[in-house]
């Protein structure tokens, strides 16, 4: 009777961790983990872990912005480096008060600005998705932040990604430094247009969000804040769209951010990146533009 019943708990606890394996090697395969992008956000918010780079701006910063691929342009040991870009982020005071808080404040501090035409839109100043996460209860936000790597194995998830992976059709990676590396299958460079369209109806850039984050570029560099900006690279369809209809005049807006003390950098052979939806770039786009933008910061503050 005890071999009997001792066989029986060694095939239970044997078809147990069998189980347990694939539901690990499944979650693991997984296009997204829904406990892991809680705990990402959560994170990025309420973390006080401090930066020396911080990138800030909309999804196509957050898409857009491997910290890794950047550190490995910049060959700087002693930089930290932030991606903290919020879905359809606005630059305003809220944001840049945020920024501020999480940097180290030492000899060297950078800000590197996103600009797309949406986040200088009143629409965009909502900050809908940072302040959405900013107040969060403190419950749900130590839930979110501290008992994630426990409740990952109580996920559900759906076998028949395993079984059939061909029906995944978005993959997004989340990392802790911020980035979330991201691509669709098909991919559709066009698949923007028509949202955007509509998102800049009754919702040009404004003249008063652009003269509120010039004068924060002017208190950043008297605080000795080194302010870098971009236009992060769509496809040649999406950037005609959005200067045409987003009132959006990237030469003046150029001239403005460096006559405050910014220095813009031009992103060289800019339509060379993928896109996977017209707006956003596949990941490997996004270590590219990531290294390149280390690099020409390298360049500015230590050229040699």
């Amino acid at each position: 009777m005890n071999n009997r019943y001792y066989k029986k708990l060694a095939l239970t606890i044997t078809l147990f961790l069998t189980l347990a394996g694939i539901a690990r090697i499944v979650k693991k395969n997984e296009p997204s983990s829904e406990i892991f992008r809680k705990h990402f956000w959560a994170y990025k918010v309420h973390s006080n872990k401090k930066y020396n780079v911080i990138f800030e701006g909309d999804s196509r910063v957050y898409r857009g912005i491997d910290v890794n691929s950047f550190n490995k342009g910049v060959n700087i040991n002693y930089l930290h480096t932030l991606n903290f870009g919020f879905s359809s982020g606005g630059h305003n005071k809220t944001i840049y008060n945020a920024v501020e808080n999480k940097l180290l404040h030492t000899s060297l501090n950078i800000v590197v600005l996103g600009i797309t035409p949406f986040s200088l839109t009143p629409k965009a100043q909502l900050n809908e998705h940072f302040l959405e996460e900013q107040n969060r209860n403190k419950g749900e936000t130590i839930e979110r932040m501290y008992f994630y790597p426990f409740l990952s194995y109580f996920e559900p998830f759906n076998i028949q990604k395993l079984l059939h992976p061909d029906t995944v059709t978005y993959f997004e990676k989340f990392h802790k430094d911020g980035w979330v590396e991201s691509y669709k299958v098909p991919a559709n460079s066009n698949e923007a247009l028509t949202s955007y369209k509509i998102e800049f109806e009754n919702n040009q850039v404004s003249d008063t969000v652009v003269a509120v984050l010039l004068q924060k570029v002017k208190e950043w560099k008297n605080k000795n804040i080194k302010v870098y900006a971009f236009r992060p690279p769509t496809t040649v369809n999406m950037e005609t769209l959005e200067n045409n209809i987003s009132g959006f005049n990237e030469k003046e807006f150029i001239k403005k951010i460096e006559m405050a003390g910014g220095k813009w950098i031009e992103i060289e052979n800019r339509f060379n990146y993928n896109s996977y939806d017209g707006s956003h770039l596949h990941f490997y786009s996004a270590q590219q533009l990531s290294y390149y933008l280390g690099k020409k910061i390298k360049e500015d503050i230590d050229p040699k």
